[in-house]
């Protein structure tokens, strides 16, 4: 899917929900960012952007985006708490 290009700054924090579990592909802001695969490449329940505009990702075998829900964040900022505090 083509998407809004989220800028430089942004795609280390890029990340989808597969199913409410978040998968962020070795982005984010606390160390050096893993490579991302190309599109041929991706396991299920992985993504990629190219072009920073192009989206992809793949789902398990006989899964559909109307079976798998797959959600996309809006906000460019957001505090996330795991664990007791």
């Amino acid at each position: 899917m083509n998407i809004k290009d989220p800028g430089e700054s942004m795609v280390w924090r890029f990340f989808l929900l597969f199913n409410g579990k978040q998968q962020r592909m070795e982005q984010h802001s606390k160390r050096k960012c893993g490579k991302l695969k190309k599109p041929e490449e991706l396991k299920p329940f992985e993504w990629t952007l190219v072009n920073r505009t192009d989206l992809y990702f793949r789902l398990s075998e006989g899964k559909t985006p109307d079976t798998v829900r797959v959600e996309m964040p809006r906000l460019a900022n957001g505090v996330g708490v795991y664990g007791g505090s």
